[in-house]
């Protein structure tokens, strides 16, 4: 789908259906033409001004007479180096067109791995961060109860609680990272469509 709908690997397909055009105009001009004519056409002729002068006897006009006309001209370059040159350089074009579009279409699917693997890396970064916010909870939990009972210190209870909100705090930027990935994904600026 990313490849359907990103407009770089559109243009790329429409240069390399251009090049091979371009290609096969080269080569018609290498190759035979032949041409079909006829034509139809009724004539009459004023005889008077054909000679310049009236002749007795003959009359002003004559005709009306149909003339039809039928014929095929063929014509082909027997050595036109220019018209060679130019349809070598036309198949050397299709190949880098074709090339090129190999190449977009290869980026545009690394940069969909990529932005799918990050997708999963920041789920997994989540999952993990809230594993420790709850890990870094229940030693805080902890803590406090042992302070409650007389067996913990104070200084543990506020290192658990410390150590809570450094956790929390990296959930929040976990979450953060993975929000950019779903809604917001990093794309160089010639494949953002």
């Amino acid at each position: 789908m990313a490849l359907k709908q990103n407009r770089t690997a559109q243009i790329a397909v429409l240069t390399a259906a251009e090049a091979a055009q371009d290609k096969n105009i080269s080569r018609s001009n290498l190759i035979p033409n032949a041409n079909l004519q006829v034509s139809d056409s009724a004539r009459r002729q004023n005889i008077e001004t054909g000679f310049g002068q009236k002749i007795p006897g003959i009359p002003e006009h004559s005709g009306p007479f149909q003339v039809f006309n039928a014929g095929v001209a063929v014509g082909t370059p027997i050595f036109d180096l220019t018209l060679w040159r130019r349809w070598q350089a036309s198949k050397a074009s299709v190949t880098a067109t074709g090339a090129e579009e190999q190449t977009v279409r290869e980026q545009i699917a690394a940069l969909v791995v990529s932005q799918y693997l990050g997708g999963w890396r920041a789920a997994a970064d989540v999952k993990a961060a809230q594993s420790r916010v709850d890990l870094a909870q229940a030693l805080f939990d902890q803590a406090t109860d042992l302070k409650k009972t007389g067996v913990g210190t104070g200084i543990d209870a506020l290192r658990a609680n410390v150590e809570l909100q450094n956790e929390t705090q990296r959930l929040i930027n976990a979450q953060t990272q993975l929000e950019d990935h779903v809604v917001r994904p990093r794309a160089p600026a010639e494949f953002q469509a």
